[in-house]
């Protein structure tokens, strides 16, 4: 074909084509509607306040990494309802915990450290007009503020606090204390000369940073176990009921003596809404218990037979008290022989009037701990064994540690009035040393009984 008949096809093509186009039949463009509410969606967006939640630290990489799995596209009903620990166990190892640190260049009297920020009271002083709104008020018509101190905080300064009507409910360093306050309170600090600086204690702070992580990596109808601590004893019961309304299934509620704690599984999404209720003081993942007690007590670790030789320290006349899967037989009269005429009581916390070991563990820690070694000649005893044992059985049927309170307070306590000033106990949960609830419950008791010590099994 010659190439002047070419250059004619190509431009006639070129031609129809623009024809067609222009006579195709269009849909028009629809006109922005002003009620619209995609239009300005963006604007808005920006405009929203961030909640505190959002202002935490992250999964770490390699832990981003592993939720970024979990999460990848899959059929709806492929994933659990439920994070389990196969999937948090991980999570927890990799966390990062944020790290506040005191500002050298600032008074140290000043800074308070939080588990998720750090406050630095004004250089003048400052108490806020009222509350910020962000919280609903406590059943006492309270807020939770901290109160930062110019001087050192002593129980003069939390008479102070309750002078002008405040109930005092915790310490944080440096120089506050965590109050309730109505607004007559609030109002009455200004009164105070000792008081540096009041800041509300926000629904933000009142979330453990690790699941706070949780809550920004996995969809909000994902549930899993937390344990909430109130600001009161007595908030205990009310909050489960709330718990419950928000999707929540409630496993324990009680009234500590200082505060109230509620064990529950719940919805990832529900975690905002009961930190914003003033009753709540702390909210945190709750690992599963497990057992503990693996390593046995050789030379390299304990090197027991030394205190027993040289000087003489048995636990004759020691009481220890043990919380455990149970004990032997449970019966006082076919009992092992190594726990003979030593036994001073058996308590069935885990399955009523059955303080036996269906499990094996607590009979074998049992045996670590005051084993006299009478079925093995003396080969096979245990540390202290010598010493009498008060036995807390607080597993159910199926092997849970049911029996376990949701304030470990109430376990000690039951083993101390029987004379127990030691109380072992091998089991504890992954969580790669967060102060939780139970240390902060093992604490108190400590505190309120100086001559009583708890012992936990590393692993």
């Amino acid at each position: 074909m010659k190439k002047k008949n070419v250059v004619g096809l190509v431009v006639a093509g070129c031609v129809a084509c623009a024809l067609i186009f222009i006579a195709w039949p269009r849909r028009a463009a629809p006109a922005a509607n002003p009620g619209d509410a995609a239009n300005d969606l963006p604007a808005r967006v920006a405009a929203c306040p961030r909640a505190a939640l959002a202002n935490l630290p992250q999964l770490a990489a390699g832990a981003a990494q592993a939720v970024a799995a979990t999460n990848s596209p899959a059929a709806p009903d492929a994933a659990p309802a439920r994070l389990d620990e196969a999937t948090l166990d991980p999570l927890r190892r990799a966390f990062v915990a944020p790290r506040f640190t005191e500002d050298p260049a600032l008074p140290r009297e000043r800074q308070t450290l939080l588990s998720n920020r750090l406050i630095v009271s004004p250089e003048k002083r400052s108490i806020p007009d009222a509350a910020s709104g962000r919280q609903s008020p406590t059943p006492r018509g309270t807020t939770p503020f901290i109160v930062q101190f110019n001087t050192p905080v002593s129980d003069a300064a939390r008479a102070l606090l309750t002078g002008v009507g405040a109930q005092v409910r915790g310490f944080f360093p440096n120089n506050a204390i965590l109050a309730e306050l109505t607004p007559d309170a609030l109002a009455a600090l200004r009164e105070v000369a000792q008081v540096q600086d009041a800041a509300e204690f926000l629904p933000g702070d009142k979330v453990q940073p690790f699941l706070a992580s949780l809550i920004a990596a996995f969809p909000k109808t994902r549930a899993l176990r937390v344990s909430i601590q109130t600001l009161a004893p007595e908030d205990a019961a009310p909050l489960a009921a709330v718990v419950r309304k928000l999707g929540g299934e409630v496993e324990a509620a009680s009234a500590g003596t200082r505060w109230g704690i509620v064990q529950a599984e719940l919805p990832l999404g529900a975690v905002a809404d009961l930190a914003a209720c003033g009753e709540v003081q702390w909210i945190e993942e709750r690992p599963e218990v497990q057992h503990r007690n693996d390593q046995a007590t050789v030379a390299a670790h304990l090197h027991a037979a030394p205190a027993w030789n040289a000087w003489g320290l048995t636990g004759k006349g020691q009481v220890v008290g043990h919380a455990d899967t149970g004990l032997d037989t449970g019966v006082l009269a076919t009992m092992h022989p190594d726990f003979a005429g030593r036994i001073r009581a058996l308590i069935a916390r885990g399955r009523p009037g059955d303080p036996s070991d269906p499990d094996g563990h607590g009979t074998h820690t049992a045996g670590s701990i005051l084993g006299s070694g009478a079925a093995s000649g003396g080969q096979f005893c245990g540390v202290a064994h010598e010493a009498e044992l008060v036995h807390q059985s607080v597993v159910n049927a199926y092997g849970s540690f049911t029996g376990l309170p949701a304030d470990l307070y109430e376990v000690y306590d039951e083993s101390f009035a029987l004379g127990a000033c030691i109380h072992s106990d091998s089991w504890g949960s992954s969580t790669y040393g967060v102060y939780d609830n139970d240390c902060r419950s093992t604490d108190l008791f400590a505190w309120d009984h100086p001559d009583h010590l708890a012992v936990f099994a590393a692993g």
